[in-house]
């Protein structure tokens, strides 16, 4: 019975160390972080939430659209949480609400940090450009930096990492 005993202990042993390998630890994915989105607060030039759906003259409809492949498609995937690739949402601290827009980006892990750009239209047909570049890492992808009609208004180095709401005022 000993025997068997320093059988298994040494095979446990063995095993830990080579589990334990660092070279393997990018590799071996646990899990997977996500982060393709930025939030958009839109007000007037009085300062009027134009997302508030109390407001009579809130904003609700938009359409986004990737450029994939040199061409403008409209984003629809009836299976997802937010189908039209926006949601507008308020957050429970916050004094206005949200328009949560879901940007194009790399769809593989090899993937490469080149633009990724969005369209955002809106009600009136004018339409905004969102231009993203993305951290790539094993089992990690997140929006690092993005443009918004190509003034730089997102920057993950910034405010501890996190992407800030941008507030777009209107005339």
């Amino acid at each position: 019975m000993k025997t068997l005993q320093v059988y298994v202990g040494t095979f446990l042993v063995l095993f830990t160390a080579v589990a334990c390998n660092d070279s393997n630890e990018e590799e071996v994915p646990f899990g997977m972080f996500v982060s393709e989105s930025v939030n958009i607060a839109i007000q007037d030039q009085s300062g009027t939430d134009l997302l508030d759906p109390a407001n009579p003259d809130a904003l609700s409809r938009f359409k986004v659209y990737y450029l994939r492949d040199g061409e403008k498609q409209l984003y629809t995937d009836p299976l997802m949480d937010a189908p039209n690739g926006f949601v507008i949402e308020k957050f429970p601290l916050d004094e206005f609400y949200h328009l949560q827009i879901f940007l194009n980006a790399p769809t593989s892990p090899d993937g490469n940090d080149s633009e990724w750009t969005t369209y955002l239209e809106f009600e009136d047909g004018h339409t905004d450009t969102i231009v993203a570049h993305y951290d790539i890492r094993p089992s990690y992808l997140a929006v690092d930096q993005a443009s918004y009609n190509g003034i730089a208004v997102w920057d993950r180095s910034k405010n501890n990492g996190a992407l800030q709401t941008y507030i777009l005022v209107v005339p």
